[in-house]
C-alpha cells in the first residue's frame, strides 16, 4: 500500500492537502517505494547531477531517504561543482547535516575529479582522431588551452570541429 487508500470523498476540494502535510505525504510515498523497489540483493542507485543547483525541496527529500534506516540497499550518488558551492550554499549545508546526523551518521566521500592534463588531452585526441600524439601535438594544444582541460569541454571542442567540417575521417592517413 504505497500511497493509502484513496477515495473520491478524500479527494473532494475542501480537502486539498497544502504545505507541510502534502511534502510530507510525498516524502513518505517515495520513501515508502524506495523501501519497496530496493533490497540488499536488488540495489537502486539514484545518481543525481549538478546537484549545486538542488532546490531546498530535492535536498529535503534526498535528507529523508539519506536518513532512512529501512531503505537498504538504496545508493545516492551526486555530482556537483564543489567551484560553486560555498560554505553558505544549501548543498553545503544538506551535507553537513547528513554527516552530522547525531542518529546515524551518513558516510559521504567526496571524490574530486580534476581536468585533464594537457599529455591526457594529447592521449585523448590522439586515440579519437587514431594518429600519433606527435601528428596531433599542435591540436590538442590549442583546445587543451581553449578548454584548460575540462573533459566535457574537450569532448564538445572535438565534435563542433567534426560537424564544422574541420576534421574528418581521411582513411589515407
Amino acid at each position: 500500500n504505497l500511497v493509502g487508500p484513496l477515495s473520491s470523498s478524500s479527494l473532494s476540494s475542501n480537502s486539498i492537502i497544502q504545505g507541510t502535510e502534502a511534502k510530507t505525504r510525498l516524502h513518505d510515498a517515495i520513501r515508502n517505494l524506495v523501501r519497496i523497489i530496493c533490497s540488499p540483493e536488488y540495489p537502486v542507485v539514484f545518481f543525481l547531477d549538478d546537484l549545486q543547483w538542488a532546490d531546498s525541496g530535492t535536498l529535503d527529500l534526498l535528507s529523508v531517504l539519506a536518513k532512512d534506516n529501512s531503505c537498504h540497499g538504496l545508493v545516492l550518488l551526486g555530482a556537483c561543482r564543489f567551484d560553486e558551492v560555498n560554505f553558505e550554499h544549501d548543498l553545503a549545508s544538506f551535507l553537513r547535516d547528513l554527516e552530522m546526523n547525531e542518529k546515524q551518521p551518513v558516510v559521504i566521500t567526496p571524490i574530486v575529479i580534476h581536468n585533464l592534463t594537457l599529455a591526457a588531452v594529447d592521449k585523448l585526441i590522439s586515440d579519437r582522431l587514431n594518429m600519433s600524439i606527435d601528428r596531433v601535438k599542435t591540436l590538442a594544444n590549442a583546445i587543451y588551452h581553449k578548454t584548460k582541460g575540462n573533459t566535457l569541454f574537450v569532448q564538445q571542442s572535438l565534435e563542433y570541429l567534426h560537424k564544422a567540417g574541420i576534421l574528418c575521417y581521411n582513411p589515407v592517413i
